[in-house]
C-alpha cells in the first residue's frame, strides 16, 4: 500500500510542478492543518462507517428473516416470537440475490455519478463561496442538474432492462429462473433511486466543501431509521424486494431534504432556475421509459429464452432507449451532453 501511494504521488509530480506546487521538508508532524484536516476528516469516516453500518443490518435481517434450512436439510419457514410462530418472509438465498441486485444498480451510480461529483468538487469550497457566491451557486446547480440528467433515465432504464440483463448475467449455475425473476423485481425497485443516489453524491460534496461534516453524518443516521421502518413491515407483504423499498424511499427522503436545508444555509440556490431544465429531463426520461415499454410490447421484440434472445432484448432497449432520450433532450433545448465536455476539459 505505501509503494503504491508513492507511485501514484509520482505520477502526479510533473502536473503539480506545471501549477507551481512544492514539496517542503517539515520536521513538525502534528501542526494546525493537519489536525483540521483529522478534525475534518472524522466525521466523513464515522458518515461512511454509517452506511456500512446500514448495508450490515439489511443482510443480518435478511439473513435473520429468510428461510433456512435445518441440520437435516428440512426448511425452517417460521420463528418463534413471544410464543408466537411468525412466518419467514424471505426465500431461501434472500441474502445473495439482493446482493446481486445492489451490484446492479451500484454499476451506473459508480461510473457516472461518483465520477461527476468528484469532478466538480474542487469548485466547491468554503472560500469559493465567499469570493464569489453566484458562482458557486451556479457551479452547484449545474452539479444537480448534470446528476438528475444521467440519474433519471439510469433509474428508468434500468428498470426497463432489469429482466433481460439478469438473466443475461446471472441465470446460470446455482442461479434458476426463478432466482433471476426475483432479482430483477428488487433491482427494479433499487433502480428507482439512482436518481437519488446520485443527487446525493453531489449535495454531500457541497456539505463538505462549507466544511460543514456533521449534517450529513447525522442525516446518514436518519436514513437508516427511515429504511427500517419501511422495510421490515413490507418484507410478509413484498419479500425481500421490500428491503429494496426501504432503500428508495430512506435515499429519496434523504436527498430531497439535505437539499432543502442546503438551500436555506447559504441563503438560496435560486432552484427555480433549475425548473425548465429538470422538467425537460423527466419529459425525455418519461418519453425513453414510454419507448422502451411500447418495444417490449410490439412484435419486433424477441420473445426467445436463451442467452442470445436475453442479448438482444437488452442491447435492443439500451439502444433504442438512449437514442430516444438523447433525441428527446436536444428537441427540448437540454444541452447537459455538450456542457459536460468542456467541463471535463476544464478540470483536465
Amino acid at each position: 500500500m505505501l509503494i503504491a501511494g508513492a507511485l501514484q504521488v509520482s505520477v502526479l509530480l510533473p502536473a503539480l510542478r506545471q501549477v507551481g506546487f512544492t514539496f517542503k521538508f517539515a520536521l513538525g508532524v502534528w501542526t494546525p492543518a493537519i489536525r483540521r484536516m483529522l478534525l475534518l476528516s472524522l466525521p466523513v469516516a464515522m458518515g461512511a462507517g454509517v452506511l456500512q453500518l446500514s448495508v450490515f443490518l439489511d443482510k443480518a435481517i435478511s439473513y435473520a428473516l429468510m428461510v433456512h434450512m435445518d441440520v437435516h436439510q428440512q426448511p425452517i419457514a417460521s420463528l418463534k416470537f413471544f410464543a408466537h410462530m411468525v412466518r419467514l418472509p424471505m426465500e431461501l438465498g434472500a441474502l445473495r440475490r439482493l446482493d446481486v441486485a445492489q451490484l446492479m444498480y451500484q454499476f451506473p451510480l459508480g461510473i457516472f455519478a461518483i465520477a461527476l461529483a468528484t469532478a466538480i468538487f474542487p469548485s466547491l469550497s468554503a472560500d469559493a463561496l465567499e469570493k464569489d457566491r453566484n458562482r458557486f451557486c451556479g457551479i452547484l446547480r449545474h452539479g444537480i442538474e448534470a446528476s438528475l440528467w444521467e440519474g433519471l433515465p439510469a433509474s428508468v432504464g434500468l428498470i426497463m432492462v432489469a429482466e433481460p440483463a439478469v438473466r443475461l448475467l446471472f441465470q446460470h449455475g446455482q442461479i434458476t429462473e426463478h432466482d433471476a425473476s426475483l432479482i430483477a423485481k428488487s433491482t427494479m425497485v433499487y433502480a428507482a433511486a439512482i436518481w437519488a443516489f446520485s443527487l446525493l453524491q453531489i449535495i454531500n460534496r457541497a456539505y463538505y466543501a462549507l466544511h460543514d461534516m456533521r449534517t450529513p453524518l447525522v442525516m446518514s443516521v436518519v436514513n437508516i431509521i427511515i429504511n427500517l421502518v419501511v422495510e421490515i413491515p413490507l418484507l410478509w407483504n413484498m419479500g425481500e424486494s421490500g428491503m429494496a423499498v426501504g432503500t428508495l424511499v430512506s435515499f429519496a427522503v434523504q436527498a430531497i431534504v439535505m437539499l432543502w436545508m442546503l438551500d436555506h444555509r447559504i441563503g438560496g440556490l435560486e432552484l427555480r432556475r433549475s425548473f425548465s431544465p429538470v422538467v425537460k429531463m423527466v419529459i425525455a426520461t418519461l418519453t425513453m421509459g414510454l419507448v422502451c415499454h411500447g418495444l417490449k410490447l410490439s412484435p419486433l421484440y424477441p420473445r426467445g429464452i436463451g442467452r442470445e434472445g436475453w442479448a438482444i432484448q437488452l442491447f435492443l432497449l439500451l439502444g433504442i432507449g438512449g437514442s430516444v432520450y438523447l433525441f428527446t433532450c436536444r428537441l427540448l433545448g437540454v444541452t447537459m451532453l455538450e456542457e459536460l465536455f468542456p467541463l471535463r476539459r476544464s478540470k483536465a
